[in-house]
């Protein structure tokens, strides 16, 4: 297995719910910087899930209000060290109140046994250090909690393969950038509901106050049917339907009636967003990570790769 195909699988399996019993990781970045080091992936999160009401209660009212971080690494070569990237991943844990990480080194062979017994012996309550040879698919953790809760995390080599790389797939196939529309069938949905409702309200006053009470019948019925289904139309259209337009400089976001329109090079950070249920959306920061400034953009709304159209975009963001 390649060390990109392995990351992408990590991602996914943290981000559609693999760590559930231990945390929910919704939002992951690439080549990220700590400190003075860079991970290829950084996946942060919470301790209390989102889900259903009933789900969202349980979280909030018995489970602490912890922030999580997953850190990944490839090291090629021994020429790192490992108490410094510890502490860079530590040292933002302090700034972002977060109190449960995990770091994962990988590489393509062994480790060196020293190595491997210092992790082993790693026992500090809030890091989990994990050393992953995905050549031979071999896995070594940290002694502590954390450190055999990562198992659940990287493993990851049964899986299917991922057919997006971060380099070579773009988000659209074949296509250039240009324009991009999906019909969102939840959306019509509740458009159609609404209208109906509106239509069958109304028809219930006409006839009850013109024939003296509430006139139902089959071809009242389909009549109902049809001129909702034309002014759900006509709502779905002004108030839900997405349409974005972009090449390698600006993006134009049209929901409705409303326009979001930008440079990529007025953004700083690119994070790939799960909004629940498989929904995916791509958030870009105008400051930092750790910004509530940040504009998102539909993904899987918009039938689009959500991994690959993150790399898409990350791509114009450095060229910007």
């Amino acid at each position: 297995m390649e060390i990109d195909s392995f990351l992408l699988k990590v991602e996914k399996n943290l981000m559609l719910g693999a760590g559930r019993w231990v945390a929910e990781f919704n939002e992951s970045f690439r080549e990220f910087a700590a400190g003075k080091h860079s991970f290829d992936l950084y996946v942060r999160g919470s301790v209390r899930t989102k889900g259903l009401l009933l789900s969202r209660l349980f979280a909030y009212f018995s489970l602490p209000d912890y922030n999580v971080a997953f850190y990944a690494k490839h090291v090629p070569e021994d020429d790192f060290n490992l108490g410094e990237l510890c502490k860079a991943v530590e040292d933002r844990a302090a700034k972002g109140n977060v109190k449960w990480t995990w770091l994962v080194l990988l590489r393509s062979g062994s480790f060196p046994r020293q190595l491997v017994e210092k992790v082993d012996s790693f026992n500090k309550p809030e890091l989990g250090i994990t050393l992953v040879n995905v050549a031979e698919q071999d896995i070594d953790t940290s002694s502590n909690i954390l450190g055999r809760k990562a198992l659940s995390l990287v493993r990851v080599f049964k899986q299917g393969a991922e057919s997006a790389s971060r380099r070579t797939t773009p988000a659209l196939g074949a296509q250039a950038p240009g324009r991009v529309s999906r019909l969102h069938f939840g959306d019509i949905g509740k458009s159609f509901s609404v209208a109906f409702i509106l239509v069958t309200v109304i028809w219930a006053v006409v006839s009850h106050y013109s024939l003296g009470r509430i006139y139902v019948s089959w071809q009242i019925l389909l009549g109902n049917i049809a001129v909702s289904a034309m002014f759900s139309a006509v709502f779905y259209k002004f108030r839900y339907h997405r349409i974005l337009e972009y090449d390698d400089k600006i993006f134009a976001l049209r929901i409705g009636r409303t326009t979001l329109a930008g440079e990529w090079a007025d953004f700083s950070f690119v994070s790939l967003y799960h909004k629940g249920y498989g929904v995916f959306a791509i958030r870009l920061y105008l400051g930092g990570p750790d910004s509530s400034d940040f504009v998102e953009l539909p993904a899987t709304d918009l039938g689009l790769d959500p991994s690959a159209f993150r790399f898409e975009i990350a791509q114009y963001l450095q060229h910007g």
